[in-house]
Protein backbone atom coordinates (compact mmCIF):
# COMPACT_ATOMS: atom_id res chain seq x y z
CA UNK A 1 0.00 0.00 0.00
CA UNK A 2 2.85 2.28 0.83
CA UNK A 3 4.24 1.75 -2.64
CA UNK A 4 0.98 2.68 -4.32
CA UNK A 5 0.79 5.89 -2.32
CA UNK A 6 4.37 6.82 -3.24
CA UNK A 7 3.65 6.00 -6.87
CA UNK A 8 0.55 8.25 -6.91
CA UNK A 9 2.47 10.98 -5.14
CA UNK A 10 5.10 10.99 -7.87
CA UNK A 11 2.57 10.69 -10.70
CA UNK A 12 0.34 13.57 -9.49
CA UNK A 13 2.61 16.35 -10.83
CA UNK A 14 2.77 14.55 -14.18
CA UNK A 15 -0.99 14.50 -14.33
CA UNK A 16 -1.19 18.20 -13.49
CA UNK A 17 1.23 19.15 -16.20
CA UNK A 18 -0.53 16.87 -18.63
CA UNK A 19 -3.64 19.04 -18.45
CA UNK A 20 -1.98 21.65 -20.68
CA UNK A 21 -3.14 24.73 -18.87
CA UNK A 22 -6.82 23.79 -18.69
CA UNK A 23 -8.56 23.01 -15.50
CA UNK A 24 -7.23 20.00 -13.70
CA UNK A 25 -10.62 18.43 -13.47
CA UNK A 26 -11.67 18.76 -17.09
CA UNK A 27 -13.97 16.38 -18.85
CA UNK A 28 -11.09 13.97 -19.75
CA UNK A 29 -9.58 13.78 -16.30
CA UNK A 30 -11.27 10.59 -15.18
CA UNK A 31 -10.76 9.07 -18.58
CA UNK A 32 -7.03 9.83 -18.30
CA UNK A 33 -6.88 8.42 -14.78
CA UNK A 34 -8.70 5.23 -15.77
CA UNK A 35 -6.57 4.91 -18.86
CA UNK A 36 -3.44 5.37 -16.76
CA UNK A 37 -4.60 2.83 -14.18
CA UNK A 38 -5.33 0.30 -16.93
CA UNK A 39 -1.88 0.93 -18.33
CA UNK A 40 -0.28 0.48 -14.90
CA UNK A 41 -2.37 -2.66 -14.31
CA UNK A 42 -1.33 -4.15 -17.64
CA UNK A 43 2.27 -3.36 -16.91
CA UNK A 44 1.91 -4.93 -13.50
CA UNK A 45 0.17 -8.02 -14.92
CA UNK A 46 2.63 -8.63 -17.73
CA UNK A 47 5.85 -7.46 -16.11
CA UNK A 48 5.40 -8.69 -12.55
CA UNK A 49 6.64 -12.24 -13.10
CA UNK A 50 9.55 -11.37 -15.47
CA UNK A 51 10.58 -8.52 -13.20
CA UNK A 52 10.43 -10.71 -10.10
CA UNK A 53 12.27 -13.49 -11.94
CA UNK A 54 14.87 -11.02 -13.12
CA UNK A 55 15.46 -9.71 -9.61
CA UNK A 56 15.46 -13.23 -8.11
CA UNK A 57 17.97 -14.39 -10.69
CA UNK A 58 19.95 -11.23 -10.21
CA UNK A 59 19.94 -11.81 -6.48
CA UNK A 60 21.06 -15.43 -6.93
CA UNK A 61 23.76 -14.33 -9.36
CA UNK A 62 24.96 -11.64 -6.99
CA UNK A 63 24.96 -14.09 -4.07
CA UNK A 64 26.89 -16.62 -6.13
CA UNK A 65 29.39 -13.97 -7.25
CA UNK A 66 29.76 -12.78 -3.66
CA UNK A 67 30.42 -16.36 -2.52
CA UNK A 68 32.96 -16.80 -5.30
CA UNK A 69 34.51 -13.47 -4.41
CA UNK A 70 34.67 -14.46 -0.75
CA UNK A 71 36.22 -17.79 -1.71
CA UNK A 72 38.69 -16.06 -4.01
CA UNK A 73 39.46 -13.54 -1.27
CA UNK A 74 40.13 -16.36 1.18
CA UNK A 75 42.38 -18.15 -1.31
CA UNK A 76 44.19 -14.91 -2.01
CA UNK A 77 44.66 -14.31 1.71
CA UNK A 78 46.10 -17.80 2.09
CA UNK A 79 48.45 -17.23 -0.85
CA UNK A 80 49.44 -13.88 0.62
CA UNK A 81 50.13 -15.51 3.96
CA UNK A 82 52.22 -18.19 2.27
CA UNK A 83 54.23 -15.56 0.41
CA UNK A 84 54.68 -13.54 3.57
CA UNK A 85 56.01 -16.64 5.32
CA UNK A 86 58.35 -17.22 2.39
CA UNK A 87 59.48 -13.61 2.57
CA UNK A 88 60.06 -13.99 6.31
CA UNK A 89 62.18 -17.08 5.64
CA UNK A 90 63.99 -15.60 2.66
CA UNK A 91 66.64 -14.05 4.89
CA UNK A 92 67.23 -17.47 6.44
CA UNK A 93 67.45 -19.03 2.98
CA UNK A 94 69.91 -16.36 1.87
CA UNK A 95 72.06 -17.06 4.94
CA UNK A 96 71.91 -20.81 4.24
CA UNK A 97 72.98 -20.22 0.65
CA UNK A 98 75.81 -17.95 1.79
CA UNK A 99 77.00 -20.55 4.31
CA UNK A 100 76.78 -23.30 1.71
CA UNK A 101 78.72 -21.15 -0.75
CA UNK A 102 81.40 -20.38 1.84
CA UNK A 103 81.72 -24.07 2.74
CA UNK A 104 81.92 -25.01 -0.92
CA UNK A 105 84.56 -22.34 -1.52
CA UNK A 106 86.53 -23.53 1.52
CA UNK A 107 86.42 -27.12 0.28
CA UNK A 108 87.47 -26.00 -3.16
CA UNK A 109 90.34 -23.96 -1.71
CA UNK A 110 91.41 -26.94 0.42
CA UNK A 111 91.32 -29.21 -2.61
CA UNK A 112 93.30 -26.68 -4.62
CA UNK A 113 95.87 -26.40 -1.81
CA UNK A 114 96.16 -30.19 -1.58
CA UNK A 115 96.56 -30.40 -5.34
CA UNK A 116 99.16 -27.61 -5.28
CA UNK A 117 101.05 -29.32 -2.44
CA UNK A 118 101.05 -32.67 -4.23
CA UNK A 119 102.11 -30.92 -7.44
CA UNK A 120 104.91 -29.13 -5.56
CA UNK A 121 106.08 -32.41 -4.02
CA UNK A 122 106.04 -34.07 -7.44
CA UNK A 123 107.93 -31.12 -8.92
CA UNK A 124 110.54 -31.39 -6.14
CA UNK A 125 110.91 -35.13 -6.75
CA UNK A 126 111.17 -34.57 -10.49
CA UNK A 127 113.70 -31.79 -9.95
CA UNK A 128 115.66 -34.05 -7.61
CA UNK A 129 115.66 -36.87 -10.16
CA UNK A 130 116.70 -34.48 -12.92
CA UNK A 131 119.44 -33.04 -10.69
CA UNK A 132 120.68 -36.56 -9.84
CA UNK A 133 120.68 -37.47 -13.52
CA UNK A 134 122.60 -34.29 -14.36
CA UNK A 135 125.07 -35.00 -11.54
CA UNK A 136 125.51 -38.59 -12.80
CA UNK A 137 126.09 -37.32 -16.35
CA UNK A 138 128.53 -34.70 -15.09
CA UNK A 139 130.38 -37.31 -13.01
CA UNK A 140 130.51 -39.69 -15.98
CA UNK A 141 131.74 -36.90 -18.24
CA UNK A 142 134.37 -35.94 -15.66
CA UNK A 143 135.50 -39.58 -15.41
CA UNK A 144 135.81 -39.77 -19.15
CA UNK A 145 137.77 -36.53 -19.26
CA UNK A 146 139.99 -37.64 -16.36
CA UNK A 147 140.55 -41.01 -18.00
CA UNK A 148 141.43 -39.31 -21.25
CA UNK A 149 143.75 -36.86 -19.50
CA UNK A 150 145.35 -39.65 -17.47
CA UNK A 151 145.82 -41.71 -20.62
CA UNK A 152 147.39 -38.78 -22.46
CA UNK A 153 149.55 -37.94 -19.49
CA UNK A 154 150.64 -41.55 -19.08
CA UNK A 155 151.37 -41.80 -22.77
CA UNK A 156 153.48 -38.71 -22.70
CA UNK A 157 155.26 -39.88 -19.58
CA UNK A 158 155.91 -43.27 -21.10
CA UNK A 159 157.13 -41.71 -24.34
CA UNK A 160 159.57 -39.57 -22.39
CA UNK A 161 160.76 -42.46 -20.28
CA UNK A 162 161.02 -44.90 -23.04
CA UNK A 163 163.89 -44.27 -25.21
CA UNK A 164 165.19 -46.65 -27.84
CA UNK A 165 167.18 -48.99 -25.49
CA UNK A 166 164.54 -49.25 -22.83
CA UNK A 167 161.89 -49.86 -25.42
CA UNK A 168 163.82 -52.70 -26.97
CA UNK A 169 164.43 -54.24 -23.56
CA UNK A 170 160.74 -54.13 -22.66
CA UNK A 171 159.72 -55.68 -25.96
CA UNK A 172 162.19 -58.51 -25.40
CA UNK A 173 160.91 -59.01 -21.88
CA UNK A 174 157.30 -59.23 -23.08
CA UNK A 175 158.28 -61.71 -25.80
CA UNK A 176 160.11 -63.90 -23.28
CA UNK A 177 157.12 -63.95 -20.99
CA UNK A 178 154.91 -64.95 -23.86
CA UNK A 179 157.25 -67.77 -24.81
CA UNK A 180 157.26 -69.13 -21.32
CA UNK A 181 153.61 -69.51 -21.28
Amino acid sequence: MKRVFIFILFMFPALLFGSEGESFFNKYFWFTVVNFLIYVGLLYYFLKKPTLDFFKNRRKTLEKEMEESAKFLEETKQELQKYRELMDRIDEKIEEIKEYTVRAEEKEVEEMLRAAESYAIKMKEDAKKIAEQEVDRAVEKLREEIAELVTKSAEESIKKLLNGDLQAKLVEDVINRLKEK
